[in-house]
């Protein structure tokens, strides 16, 4: 009765009798010729309440049943492997439809794929099949589905347990005095279920706070800043504050972009990993940087650097598996995130990229080569992507799968080998010999896929730790055979608009003299063996426990044989190049060197196959050369 045409006012009514048996009802006004739909909404006493109604004459309920047009599945083709399961799903048209129907499925061939009553798809054999769901009310409403089914992953020889219970044993055995360049064997076993209370870690803890003490902070006077993203990574894996670290907060060094990024992809993808390690963390800001780093210009910047038809790579413009896989891990938390369908999108070209790089033999090759560690860093991407690599058909080539493959590559009782018995040789250590770096990534490879089968968050995702703030060491030592000087700060070098380092890496590289004798350099770099970087690429630049059975620590090196130096007046006046060597840019844009000294083409392609490892373009490779030919000239 208060009711008045044009007025705003607030109205409730009853809800009438019958409305709940209604399949879709709706509340409607008319305006005209045409009606308008309200949304009122139902009180606690049974009402209707309309918070603005005006120009009512009439309110009008009806209902409107959607009637079933037709429907459509999930998926329109699908590939299972043998003995998997796979659940197809209709979907009606419109999906709003209140009319309700029951489906009928149906198989073209059930020796290949079986189908049960609620669209659940059995792999049988090796095969193709139609899978088809018709509506029992409406014959002519069907949509299908193709099915193939693929050889699916072979069994393992020895189970995934017991070669990480082997491993670990080993690396507990060799590394009984943890510091710096324990890093990867500290993740890994901290990772892998070793218990954070263990001496182990309370030791290298002290002798890390002894050594970022004892440096001031200053971990690298290169462009090496995973140094910092490393030990972020393993401190707080065993529970440290990477902000405080004996008063040191590491995030501050790797808060400017610009330095970050002239270590190449590397920089960038380690501290993403580092800072999306744990929910605590972020950059500080840092007023005097060239460019504030955050997880968005890390994010764009790795985005940036992918190569036309998926995949990223440290030079040229052939996707790298390391490398890829490496920045897959990095990207890991974005991915199907609300907001980052880009990062997504390119997260799946990265993948189908590495689907086509992957070996028959079910492992991953680069430089030509295939190794342990490659397998290893895939491994890990998909494990952090939640991609098991057992069951998913891209990663399996004729039952043979990344696991099968990495396992190869373990020794009985031990670690794992670089290349095996017989392979070619990339730079790495002996083939068929037991290598450190290919033991601490196989390990924590494995670490990566257990926890993916345990339903636990994955390898660099530590949300699942407490982390507390470290205290400083206790000023014994860093546990290193000497002592470490501080290195001295350099002057910040210039970046190409790519982001790639215009100058030859400082830091811990391959030896190029034959095996290291272990001691450390007196630039503050470590050639004791231990140090192996921040993943695959990075960690090349320095063995870690390198190809020994024993306790001893030391590194191999490079062992390759070598004839002597010897300048002739051939080589000394070749003219071809600015420092007389001629260079070819090959397709993989790692380019070659030409020269009737065969000496001039082994210096290049050890020189090459650091400049790969420490993250540099073409540029780096030449500076790097050039540095080799002016040192091996002033020794003469």
């Amino acid at each position: 009765e208060s009711y008045q045409p044009m007025t705003m006012i607030s109205l409730t009514f009853p809800v009438p009798d019958g409305y709940e048996s209604l399949t879709k009802p709706r509340v409607l006004r008319s305006t005209g010729d045409s009606f308008m739909e309200l949304t009122p909404q139902t009180t606690e006493d049974n009402r209707f309440y309309l918070d603005s109604a005006r120009t009512l004459n009439h309110l009008i309920i009806a209902d409107f049943p959607a009637g079933l047009q037709g429907i459509s599945l999930n998926s329109k083709s699908v590939k299972i492997n043998r003995g998997q399961k796979y659940t197809l799903k209709v979907v009606p048209v419109p999906e709003s439809v209140t009319e309700e129907y029951t489906v009928t499925w149906k198989s073209s061939d059930t020796s290949v794929a079986k189908v049960s009553k609620k669209g659940v798809v059995t792999a049988v054999k090796n095969g193709k099949a139609t899978i088809t769901a018709s509506v029992t009310q409406h014959p002519e409403m069907t949509a299908s589905c193709k099915v193939t089914v693929m050889q699916g992953a072979n069994a393992l020889k020895k189970s995934v347990g017991q070669v990480m219970a082997e491993t670990s044993t080993y690396m507990r055995a060799t590394d009984t005095n943890p510091s710096v360049g324990s890093e990867w064997y500290v993740l890994g076993l901290a990772r892998g279920g070793l218990s954070l209370k263990e001496k182990y870690f309370a030791t290298y803890y002290n002798h890390t706070a002894n050594y970022i003490e004892e440096k001031k902070g200053i971990l690298t006077n290169t462009s090496k800043y995973t140094e910092y993203s490393k030990r972020i990574l393993v401190l707080t894996a065993e529970g440290k504050d990477a902000r405080n670290v004996g008063g040191y907060n590491l995030f501050q060094y790797i808060s400017d972009l610009s330095l970050v990024k002239e270590q190449g992809l590397n920089g960038p993808i380690w501290a993403l990993l580092a800072v999306n390690c744990h929910p605590e963390y972020s950059f500080p800001d840092n007023p005097s940087a060239k460019e504030q780093n955050s997880e968005a210009a890390l994010v764009n910047f790795l985005l940036q650097s992918e190569l036309p038809g998926g995949g990223w790579t440290l030079m040229g413009s052939n996707a790298d598996s390391d490398i890829t896989g490496m920045t897959l891990q990095a990207l890991a938390p974005y991915y199907h995130k609300s907001g980052y369908e880009n990062v997504t999108a390119a997260i799946d070209r990265g993948l189908n990229k590495l689907s086509e790089m992957q070996n028959d033999s079910g492992g991953y090759s680069t430089m030509g080569v295939e190794t342990e560690e490659s397998c290893a860093q895939i491994i890990t991407a998909l494990c952090s992507l939640g991609i098991d690599p057992e069951t998913d058909s891209r990663f399996i080539k004729g039952g043979h799968w990344t696991i099968e493959n990495l396992l190869s590559y373990h020794i009985d009782g031990s670690g794992f080998m670089h290349v095996k018995a017989g392979a070619g040789n990339n730079g790495g250590a002996a083939a068929g010999t037991l290598d450190g770096m290919a033991t601490e990534q196989g390990y924590y490879a494995l670490v990566a896929y257990q926890r993916l089968k345990d339903g636990k968050t994955s390898l660099y995702d530590m949300s699942d730790v407490s982390i507390k703030k470290g205290g400083k060491g206790d000023g014994s030592g860093t546990g290193l055979k000497e002592p470490t000087p501080i290195p001295t700060p350099t002057p910040v070098p210039a970046t190409t608009p790519s982001g790639g380092n215009t100058k030859t890496p400082g830091g811990s590289g391959k030896s190029l003299g034959g095996k290291s004798s272990g001691s450390k350099s007196s630039t503050g770099s470590e050639s004791s063996g231990k140090d192996s970087g921040s993943g695959s690429k990075d960690s090349k630049n320095s063995k870690s426990k390198n190809s020994k059975s024993s306790k001893d620590k030391n590194s191999g090196g490079w062992d390759f044989e070598a004839e002597p130096y010897t300048e002739s007046e051939e080589t000394s006046q070749m003219d071809t190049g600015e420092d007389g060597y001629q260079e070819t840019a090959g397709e993989s844009g790692t380019g070659s060197l030409t020269s009737k000294k065969k000496e001039y083409g082994m210096i290049f392609g050890f020189a090459a196959g650091g400049a790969l490892a420490g993250g540099l373009a073409g540029s780096g490779i030449k500076a790097g050369v050039r540095a080799l030919i002016k040192k091996r000239r002033k020794k003469k």
